[in-house]
């Protein structure tokens, strides 16, 4: 995907995410969300060089902070990770940075440790990196989810890139918990087919 496209996505995502923080405070204006003829209002023409002084982040009320936008804050981070990947792969380390700063900022304010430490480790910052992974695994622990199988995850990587010898077992521990996650499932699709079965009857 081009620089471009995605940093259209990210004017959309933070349009979404300010509507979903206005909506408290008055009516949204009948815009059209998805005009591109504005995007010099959101982003700068020619992103190099990008401004100085610390990116803001847009996050909605913690009041109105629902799945709704738990999922606007998942898809403006993965936004801000792909940018930073890109401009990392064009050559540009300034824009990347920039970027990645955005993330950290609105993984800070959403109180959000397994992405802060994600960053952390990508940034280099290692041991900072592996405290919060740490402090992201101790809620998760003894919950088979997909987050914190990621956070297993990251917790393995930052471990093998520190020279630590039990990168292994994390492997095998997030593995282990996926499939506990299958068996779940498996469970879950057992009850709703005989659910299924007594409403027919």
């Amino acid at each position: 995907m081009s620089i471009d496209l995605l940093l259209q996505s990210l004017r959309l995502w933070n349009r979404a995410i300010d509507s979903l923080a206005r909506l408290s405070i008055k009516p949204v204006q009948d815009d059209n969300p998805f005009d591109m003829s504005s995007l010099k209002q959101a982003l700068p023409n020619d992103p190099q060089p990008l401004p100085v002084p610390a990116p803001q982040t847009t996050i909605p009320p913690r009041r109105h902070f629902d799945s709704l936008g738990v999922w606007l804050c998942e898809g403006l981070l993965t936004i801000l990770f792909d940018l930073t990947q890109a401009y990392l792969t064009r050559g540009s380390a300034k824009e990347s940075e920039f970027f990645i700063a955005q993330a950290f900022d609105l993984a800070k304010a959403l109180n959000a440790p397994a992405t802060q430490g994600e960053v952390q480790v990508r940034l280099g910052q290692m041991k900072d990196g592996y405290e919060k992974l740490v402090e992201a695994g101790e809620i998760l622990q003894n919950i088979p989810t997909i987050d914190s199988v990621e956070v297993v995850r990251l917790t393995a990587e930052c471990r093998e890139r520190m020279g630590e010898g039990d990168a292994s077992v994390l492997f095998g521990r997030s593995i282990d918990l996926l499939k506990e996650i299958d068996t779940a499932f498996e469970k879950y699709e057992g009850i709703e087919y005989v659910l299924c079965g007594f409403y027919r009857v």
